[in-house]
């Protein structure tokens, strides 16, 4: 069995983004929040968006955000 390798720093992802950006590719994920928040909600059962969506509980980080 081999070992696995080593993860990189993930700060290189924007690197390797904005590498392929200057290449003319797009990334394979959204970049925007609000189609992060769609492929969220198209990916989950609706219970687990309303959960999270809603403030995940006391809604106290949702009043912080405002």
């Amino acid at each position: 069995m081999s070992a696995p390798e080593p993860q990189r720093p993930f700060g290189e992802y924007q690197y390797e983004i904005y590498g392929a950006g200057l290449g003319g590719h797009a990334p394979e994920l959204p970049i925007a929040p609000a189609a992060w928040e769609e492929r969220f909600r198209a990916s989950v059962p609706a219970q687990a968006y309303d959960y999270i969506a809603g403030g995940a509980g006391s809604d106290d980080t949702m009043r912080a955000n405002l």
